[in-house]
């Protein structure tokens, strides 16, 4: 069975699982969505080293450490979709682009990288929020408050931004 961790953080409540292998799914739940009673946070993180990673990698991003994830990624379910996925987590830290540049860099529709966006299953760590619409307005976001917490993200990087250093 593949382990699945409810993790609260300073936007909302986080659902990840992770294989042996691969970060599976990360998203950021609802406002309603609650954390379950009975999880024991130690013997899962315990069970996984790679949720621990995560959750670690999470942590350090809140805090502006970690500007970038670098974790194995369940690969996408088509050559088309990793071409997206690759292209979303091309664009920098506390930087957007619209979904036409990214459809151009990706070599897709503008709708399909909408379409994609709102599919994510690795909320933040591939880095959709990051896409805005042409003229600059957020559009939208299938995680956690919608375009609230797309708008938390982009600023929260945008702070951190002048700290990054390569």
């Amino acid at each position: 069975m593949m382990p699945q961790l409810y993790y609260p953080t300073i936007i909302g409540l986080f659902s990840l699982q992770a294989s042996d292998q691969y970060l599976e799914r990360v998203a950021i739940m609802p406002p309603a969505m609650k954390k379950p009673e009975k999880q024991d946070l130690a013997a899962i993180l315990k069970q996984s080293s790679l949720l621990k990673e995560v959750v670690a990698q999470i942590e350090a991003y809140f805090t502006g450490k970690v500007f970038s994830f670098d974790l194995p990624l369940q690969p996408a379910k088509t050559a088309r979709g990793e071409a997206i996925r690759q292209a979303l987590c091309q664009i920098p830290y506390g930087e957007t682009a619209s979904y036409r540049q990214l459809a151009m860099k990706a070599e897709s529709g503008a709708r399909a990288i909408g379409q994609a966006c709102a599919r994510n299953p690795l909320a933040l760590i591939v880095p959709c929020h990051r896409i805005i619409k042409a003229d600059g307005s957020l559009g939208q976001y299938s995680a956690g408050e919608g375009i609230t917490t797309k708008a938390w993200l982009i600023d929260h990087e945008r702070l951190h931004r002048g700290s990054f250093s390569l």
